[in-house]
């Protein structure tokens, strides 16, 4: 329920797939994808949203281990092994920022998408 999120009061690191609505059975559904989430924080928040990716390219790899469920519903990108590489490259920096209080990863928390440029990236801070 992303109208819920604004309860937490930490900084909050989230990643979206822009193709997550889309599919069959969609695996992020609109109403409750990553945009209402970000909609919904309190700051700090940053958002980093792969436009071309899709929601099932962060999880399981579906020619490596195939769900039924997720990989014939889900919309997913023509990529998924350099989404789901960027996720940590993300997160790591993120998490050495705001956990171990490294300020030399703040740069790159807030402009990732300056080294990241082989596919689109969007990223929102508030």
């Amino acid at each position: 329920t992303p109208e819920r999120i604004g309860n937490l009061t930490v900084p909050l690191g989230m990643i979206g797939a822009g193709l997550g609505g889309e599919g069959f059975v969609p695996c992020a559904p609109t109403s409750d994808n990553y945009e209402e989430y970000f909609i919904h924080s309190s700051s700090p928040v940053w958002l980093y949203a792969f436009p071309e990716a899709g929601h099932q390219d962060f999880a399981d790899p579906c020619a490596d281990a195939p769900s039924v469920v997720s990989c014939s519903t889900c919309a997913y990108s023509d990529q998924p092994d350099r989404y789901r590489d960027l996720a940590p490259i993300l997160m790591v920096p993120f998490f050495q920022l705001h956990l171990n209080d490294v300020v030399a990863y703040q740069d790159w928390v807030d402009a990732p998408e300056e080294a990241i440029e082989d596919v689109p990236l969007l990223v929102t801070h508030k």
